[in-house]
């Protein structure tokens, strides 16, 4: 199967990674502790959507094969294999952000709309079209489309 890739500037990329950084470090800060079994990610079941940017969709096939688009599971993200994501480095912002503890909900909301805007910011001066839709209506329609 053809690879699929969202065409952005490299450098674009790298400073989405060091932007991740700042994100992990934030959400360090709070304590919150990854359960690590793929809850979230079953979309159905959790009732989350997760939405991401351009840039953020760029990065997530990046780090990984990228042909993979179709989810194991119903109405579950597609990089989630049994109870485990094969996305975790790629992985967007809602992905990070999201703690099964509803404790942490508000600190990692305020969180997210921080980075968020960073994110937004860094499109705009990258000039790379700001898109922020749904993962699976997305990678539908990239595969749709043969990649890009």
């Amino acid at each position: 199967m053809k690879r699929i890739t969202i065409p952005v500037p490299e450098a674009a990329l790298r400073e989405l990674e060091e932007l991740y950084k700042a994100v992990e470090k934030a959400l360090d800060a709070l304590g919150g502790v990854c359960r690590g079994d793929g809850a979230c990610c079953r979309f159905g079941e959790s009732g989350i959507r997760l939405y991401l940017t351009r840039l953020e969709k760029a990065m997530l096939l990046r780090d990984n094969d990228g042909s993979t688009l179709t989810p194991e599971q119903e109405d579950a993200c597609p990089f989630l294999v049994g109870d485990r994501c094969t996305a975790r480095n790629g992985r967007a912002l809602g992905c990070r952000c999201y703690f099964c503890n509803p404790d942490l909900s508000e600190a990692t909301a305020a969180i997210y709309e921080s980075f968020h805007a960073a994110i937004r910011s860094l499109h705009d001066r990258q000039g790379i079209p700001y898109f922020y839709n749904e993962l699976i209506y997305s990678l539908e329609m990239i595969s749709s489309q043969g990649g890009h």
